[in-house]
């Protein structure tokens, strides 16, 4: 482990603990010209160093003290031809919340909603909810989804003062019709760029004489316990996919979106590795009540959501699905190319989780 010290402290960033704590922040950040080459990266401080972490080695220890073990490989999704059909002017929010809920009853093995979520979530806990907001109109992460999710932790007992549904940049929110909220009492809702960047958790990169470093999210490293990662089911012209890992690294990191130009994601799985991440990020969902392709020129609705623990498993499904749907409108597949997203097999050799198809277990759920 480096162990240089940090370059950057709360109190030189302008901030106290109690400020990032009850969300009362608001910062601005500079972009960063980045250098070509992607050089070693990790934690400058060991999560086993960050107070609320001590003695957490992994998701499973986060999580199994409710009962509920990771499970690799594993992924649940459930599809329904009414929830959001084509020609349809919006989702309907109740076949959603039941697929929502559908799932993760079958990944916890519980019998009710509320003790499949009690089984990953429950009172105490910081709860982020990471959203994509930047994709084509109809597939970003919907609210209809979000929803779902909310009730969700509400059920296990989760207090709305301390859940928070967050991306990378708040100009975004706007987007899907979320207003920001730092502040006031309920669920708050504000970017990444507004809550600050802990300089003790950074991805060294090269960048001209000196290099630079890409800090983590406070939202990571300290406003949150838990964090689900809702991505979306669109193509993309460099990295192949932005999904669950892609999604929860490049939003997670202060000028990130530098690995979004970097072909096939190279560098994401390093990052998605850190045991802060993994310690974090205890559910994935991909959001596919639509979904994109070809640049977003082209819409269509799968009707489906995704969930599980594994996100490399849950990458790997999904990143199919698109290529399915490309074949289908005779579009060259991205598999093979420069696009390819390389960063899921990357994470599967890291250990993050299983991409082989033969050893992932699909579990579809239909309802009406």
């Amino acid at each position: 482990m480096n162990s240089e010290a940090p370059e950057t402290s709360l109190a030189s960033e302008g901030l106290t603990r109690r400020q990032v704590l009850q969300f009362g922040l608001c910062g601005g950040v500079s972009s960063l010209l980045l250098g070509p080459d992607l050089v070693e990266a990790r934690p400058l401080l060991s999560p086993q160093r960050i107070p609320h972490l001590q003695g957490i080695s992994d998701i499973g220890s986060m999580i199994q003290g409710r009962g509920w073990a990771p499970k690799p490989g594993l992924v649940v999704s459930a599809t329904s031809d009414t929830v959001y059909p084509m020609l349809a002017p919006g989702v309907n929010a109740s076949i959603a919340q039941k697929m929502v809920n559908s799932i993760m009853m079958r990944l916890s093995g519980k019998g009710t909603p509320a003790k499949a979520w009690g089984s990953l979530f429950g009172p105490g806990d910081r709860v982020g909810i990471l959203i994509d907001s930047v994709g084509a109109p109809r597939t970003r992460t919907r609210k209809e989804t979000i929803g779902a999710v909310l009730t969700g932790l509400r059920a296990a007992g989760v207090n709305p003062n301390q859940t928070m549904i967050w991306c990378a940049k708040s100009g975004y929110l706007p987007r899907i019709g979320l207003p920001i909220n730092t502040n006031r009492p309920g669920v708050k809702i504000f970017g990444a760029d507004q809550m600050g960047w802990d300089f003790r958790v950074v991805l060294k990169m090269k960048s001209g004489l000196f290099g630079t470093k890409l800090p983590l999210s406070y939202i990571v490293t300290t406003l949150c316990t838990h964090i689900i990662n809702i991505a979306t089911l669109e193509d993309h012209p460099v990295i192949g996919a932005r999904l669950c890992l892609a999604q929860q690294v490049i939003s997670s990191l202060r000028g990130g979106n530098y690995l979004e130009r970097r072909w096939g994601g190279v560098g994401i799985s390093q990052v998605a590795r850190w045991k802060i991440m993994r310690q974090r990020f205890v559910l994935h969902m991909v959001d596919g009540l639509a979904g994109a392709c070809n640049g977003g020129l082209h819409t269509w609705h799968p009707q489906i959501i995704m969930a599980g623990t594994d996100p490399v498993a849950l990458d790997r499904l999904a990143f199919g699905m698109i290529e399915d749907q490309r074949q289908k409108l005779g579009k060259p597949s991205i598999t093979g190319t420069r696009r390819t997203p390389r960063y899921i097999n990357n994470a599967a050799a890291n250990g993050i989780g299983i991409a082989n198809l033969t050893n992932i277990r699909h579990q579809q759920i239909r309802l009406k």
